[in-house]
């Protein structure tokens, strides 16, 4: 946990002194793709389209090219699990009708990369974005309930998964319009991948943790403020 703290504390602060600093606050609609938002009972991660919020500091070195930056970038999302899907495809497999409660997916990412800026107009610019680091994941622990055909429980517990803290990727483009030389309003999509190993107890039952893939297209909107 402390380990998390000061990174977390690391890029929100980026890297202060080295010139001039660039501020962005930004939410974001998160779609998953893949093997994330898949409904394959085996690999599937049953995961649905979420929100999330982010807050990125972006340094220009004197030493960079023109038009070269370097961001340090912190996210939390939300997504949330299908889990009547996953009710239904656990209950065709058992033959049993089986009930599932709410639950979400919640990653906190921490990333760091270059950034590249290129002018179309006066006051608008595409920017290129990249970057890697690490992506804490949260499960909320949820219930599972497998009736017989009379409607009586033939097994109830609840399932905690429990992951490690996988490498994380990025990849985008951001729209800048310009509003005065300190303040942009932003449109941004982005690509974020992880790829860890996950495992779940249930009841007093550990299972072997498995390869899980967490891939997300984001698309949202951000300002931007700049400091000298």
């Amino acid at each position: 946990m402390k380990k998390a703290v000061l990174l977390i504390l690391f890029f929100a602060n980026g890297f202060k002194g080295f010139g001039q600093e660039i501020h962005t606050v930004g939410v974001f609609r998160s779609f998953p793709t893949g093997k994330f938002g898949s409904s394959n009972l085996g690999s599937g991660g049953f995961a649905k389209s979420g929100w999330g919020f982010l807050l990125e500091n972006n340094t220009k070195p004197k030493i960079f090219p023109r038009g070269f930056s370097f961001a340090t970038r912190f996210s939390y999302q939300k997504n949330e699990i299908d889990t009547p899907r996953m009710a239904s495809k656990f209950s065709q497999a058992l033959g049993h009708k089986t009930r599932i409660s709410d639950s979400a997916y919640e990653p906190i990412t921490l990333l760091a990369g270059p950034n590249l800026e290129i002018a179309l107009r006066e006051r608008l610019f595409l920017q290129l974005k990249f970057g890697a680091g690490v992506m804490f994941t949260k499960v909320n622990a949820f219930r599972i309930e497998v009736f017989d055909g009379q409607g009586n429980v033939l097994f109830e517990d609840v399932l905690d998964a429990t992951g490690n803290v996988p490498f994380a990727y990025l990849g985008g483009v951001q729209l800048r319009q310009a509003i005065t030389k300190k303040f942009s309003v932003n449109i941004f999509a982005d690509y974020t991948s992880a790829k860890g190993k996950m495992g779940a107890k249930l009841g007093k039952v550990r299972t072997t943790p498995s390869e899980f893939d967490m891939a997300t297209l984001n698309t949202g909107l951000s300002l931007k403020f700049e400091f000298n």
